[in-house]
């Protein structure tokens, strides 16, 4: 794996898994409609970490129905599917409840993407504060690595801990 970081942007060369693919299609459909960021779990899988993952967390910015209606329109026409909710209103009354909607392709659970509004302003803040990726020249974006590693670290269980560790040891520079 070849990383090349710049302020604002990551850039790496890797042989992509199941799960970046999944990342890397869902991504191109959220850049249409949101403001985005990926955070926790995936990103020490991003960077070389060996460990399993069934979904992948994203913060999207609060938008109106009829654009988040327009949203779930696209998902349906590309194959995915809103798997906790019956429809588009539904699963939009569930973000506004500050609770996730997991999406993944139809027929499928694993993976998923699970989606939420920014419940504060570190939610907020870490969509305004976000990092560029450019895997293989296909770009998303994720939450810096400060913010990730601290918000690990405070979840605490051995797996964040692990993955804080990973990721300090691979950016400290």
């Amino acid at each position: 794996m070849e990383i090349e970081i710049s302020k604002k942007t990551i850039k790496l060369e890797k042989e992509l898994n199941l799960v970046d693919e999944f990342v890397i299609d869902v991504s191109k459909i959220l850049g249409e409609y949101f403001n985005y960021v990926i955070v926790s779990g995936y990103l020490p899988i991003l960077f070389g970490k060996v460990r399993g993952t069934e979904d992948v967390d994203v913060f999207i910015e609060e938008v109106s129905l009829e654009k988040f209606k327009e949203f779930c329109e696209e998902l349906d026409r590309r194959g995915y599917e809103i798997l906790n909710s019956k429809d588009a209103e539904d699963a939009y009354d569930i973000l506004k409840e500050r609770l996730a909607i997991r999406l993944s392709k139809e027929g499928e659970f694993i993976p998923n993407f699970e989606l939420k509004f920014p419940e504060d302003v570190w939610g907020t803040r870490s969509i305004k504060e976000r990092i560029k990726v450019v895997l293989n020249g296909n770009e998303f974006f994720i939450s810096s690595i400060e913010m990730n590693i601290a918000f690990k670290i405070y979840l605490g269980s051995r797996k964040d801990i692990d993955d804080a560790c990973h990721l300090y040891l691979l950016f400290k520079k």
